[in-house]
């Protein structure tokens, strides 16, 4: 009935014909979108004590079992196998109330086909694997969902000055409370981005920019950052746990208080760097890459997140 307005719960049943998913049956709302979808859910961890042994635990459980998933469309959504035939088979998608999603505010459902076109949209751009000038950064950044903040003329807005000031973050590029999983900001121009308490996970910079990078109290997990540009980074307080940083150029980058589990440096210039004892000991580095280290790094404004 169009016009039951109850609060009645949707009822949940399993379809024998589609066994490893629920399929939620609710109400044909006004807009047309359809009764039958498919709810998403999400794997997440909760602990009084966050330690690097829960977080790679965590990570070894939940990131195999992401990448068994696909990445279509929107940023926040990934499918498996069966919920995309489901999809081709008419049933619609929809994103589970109790997570922080961006979309809250637009249609709940949404169809198969709007996945292909987006995907196949979101491809094109990327085919030729370019480098990428400031403005077509903006542009990708805002095909993807991004928003990156633009001056009054339009143009691409980059943060003056020191990030660790009381800055507003919606004044530069800035990725704040947020997650970043599974993206392709390869060959891309993002100098001086603001990353804060965020988690970054199986994403590639490869070849990006990332000039005066400031990433504070985040953690990043198996994201490709070979032969990018770190100089002058803030990369104090994060974790980065099985990242390839091969070939960047972490010259000038202040990686102190920070943690690298499984990291790979060949080949990365530490030229001028502030690192900790503790990392500059590790077997990662080379005996080249140790020599040119900084020693003798000043004192830095705390970040306000720390």
């Amino acid at each position: 009935d169009d016009e039951d307005d109850s609060d009645e719960p949707y009822e949940t049943h399993i379809v024998e014909s589609i066994p490893k998913f629920f399929i939620e049956f609710g109400r044909k709302d006004k807009s047309d979108r359809g009764s039958n979808y498919l709810k998403s859910g999400c794997i997440s961890t909760f602990g009084d004590v966050e330690t690097d042994e829960m977080n790679i635990l965590f990570y070894q459980f939940s990131f195999p079992l992401s990448k068994n998933l696909k990445k279509l469309g929107w940023k926040t959504c990934w499918y498996g196998n069966e919920a995309i035939i489901a999809g081709a088979e008419g049933f619609f998608y929809n994103l589970d109330e109790r997570s922080n999603h961006w979309l809250s505010a637009g249609p709940n459902t949404w169809p198969y086909s709007d996945l292909v076109e987006y995907q196949t949209f979101i491809e094109k751009l990327r085919e030729d694997h370019i480098q990428l000038n400031i403005d077509q950064t903006w542009e990708y950044l805002d095909d993807l969902g991004y928003d990156p903040p633009r001056n009054s003329d339009g143009k691409p807005q980059i943060a003056v000055g020191d990030l660790n000031d009381e800055e507003n973050t919606e004044d530069h590029l800035s990725f704040f409370r947020t997650q970043v999983y599974g993206e392709n900001m390869s060959s891309l121009t993002m100098p001086h981005t603001f990353f804060a308490t965020s988690e970054i996970a199986m994403s590639t910079f490869q070849n990006s920019n990332l000039s005066r990078l400031h990433t504070n109290c985040c953690d990043w997990f198996d994201c490709d950052l070979r032969n990018s540009d770190l100089t002058e980074a803030d990369m104090r307080w994060c974790k980065f746990y099985f990242c390839d940083f091969s070939g960047a150029n972490l010259s000038n980058a202040d990686l102190r208080e920070s943690s690298f589990i499984g990291c790979n440096f060949a080949g990365a210039n530490f030229y001028s760097t502030c690192i900790d004892p503790g990392i500059s000991n590790s077997p990662e580095l080379t005996d080249l890459q140790r020599s040119t280290v900084n020693w003798d790094c000043p004192e830095r404004i705390p970040s306000r997140f720390f």
